[in-house]
């Protein structure tokens, strides 16, 4: 009975995960295509800079600078670089604390996160005079400023879903599986942003497309010889020990 427990709650954390991943970025898209341009205020609501880019240097964007371009570029590979050491960050930290998975512990870590990353995006919300910019902005979002703000609240929803999910899934496994998760749904949500969006499908989206399957796959197929190879390794009436960091 434990052990369907663990597996019923890992599934919710890798749904958790994927629909913040998906959803995110996606409403990220809609302001930006629909009339938003605060960076820092999406940065803010996302709790991570290099996420923004996402929606920022879609096809829809405009008028897009060299400057935006690059600094665009080295804040994605900035981000890129943080979320990797953040995965075994956590997991180590887990495993030196020797902490059971509850989801208060999850809530702990996911405000101290969001405070710091918030208040880092607030200063620059004040030097860019994002504040007084905003009610602005929502007047001119061409869906209308209500519609406005009920994206701003689900892109802040979406992406701390995204957060939980992913330092659940974390704990109920490993942090190899979340950067797993991460890397396959990533091109998913560029799929999607085609289908809602109608963005164009260059070949450097069908290469990532490519390369997140083939890894996704590898993964469970690697995993999947390992178990097959241990099975056969056990005496009669041997069970597998559980290989997860859930308590």
């Amino acid at each position: 009975m434990e052990a369907i427990k663990k597996k019923y709650l890992m599934l919710f954390n890798c749904i958790l995960l994927a629909t913040g991943l998906t959803g995110g970025p996606l409403l990220l898209r809609l302001y930006f295509i629909r009339g938003g341009k605060r960076i820092w205020l999406s940065s803010a609501l996302g709790s991570a800079v290099g996420a923004v880019l996402l929606g920022f240097h879609s096809d829809g964007a405009v008028n897009q600078s060299n400057k935006d371009y690059y600094l665009g570029f080295f804040l994605t590979v900035g981000a890129a670089v943080t979320s990797g050491l953040l995965f075994p960050l956590v997991e180590l930290m887990y495993i030196k604390t020797k902490q059971s998975l509850t989801y208060s512990l999850l809530i702990e870590m996911q405000i101290v996160s969001s405070v710091v990353a918030s208040l880092f995006c607030i200063v620059g919300m004040f030097v860019n005079n994002d504040f007084k910019a905003i009610p602005r902005e929502g007047k001119e979002y061409e869906l209308g400023e209500v519609k406005y703000y009920v994206v701003l609240v689900a892109i802040a929803i979406l992406w701390q879903i995204y957060f939980i999910g992913t330092a659940g899934v974390i704990f109920c496994s490993t942090s190899l599986l979340a950067g797993v998760i991460v890397a396959v749904m990533v091109p998913i949500t560029e799929i999607l942003a085609i289908l809602f969006y109608h963005e164009s499908f260059k070949s450097e989206k069908g290469i990532a497309l490519f390369l997140s399957l083939w890894g996704f796959m590898s993964y469970f197929c690697g995993d999947y010889m390992k178990a097959k190879k241990r099975s056969s390794e056990l005496g009669p009436g041997e069970n597998l020990p559980p290989e997860t960091n859930l308590q």
